[in-house]
């Protein structure tokens, strides 16, 4: 699967690392951040705690922000996380 995306790829790569944009594309689901890093941009080492109702069922997992380069003008991220 791929997704077409019409904006530069550092811009791709900056909004992605937002929690109130996460938060708001899974609002169906209910998923919010519930420990660590809750709001603003995570960084390299930032760990955040999810919870969300998936299947019917509540659950809560962390996750952490791996450091990557952001992308140069053009081209991909140094880390392989932004497909472009």
């Amino acid at each position: 699967m791929s997704t077409r995306v019409l904006a530069p790829p550092r811009r791709v790569f900056d909004v992605s690392l937002s929690v109130e944009l996460h938060t708001a594309s899974m609002a169906r689901s209910g998923e919010r951040a519930v420990g660590g890093v809750t709001s603003g941009q995570l960084a390299a080492g930032d760990r955040v705690t999810w919870q969300a109702r998936h299947w019917g069922r509540w659950g809560g997992w962390p996750s952490g922000c791996e450091p990557c380069h952001r992308p140069a003008r053009t081209g991909r991220a140094g880390c392989g996380v932004c497909e472009v």
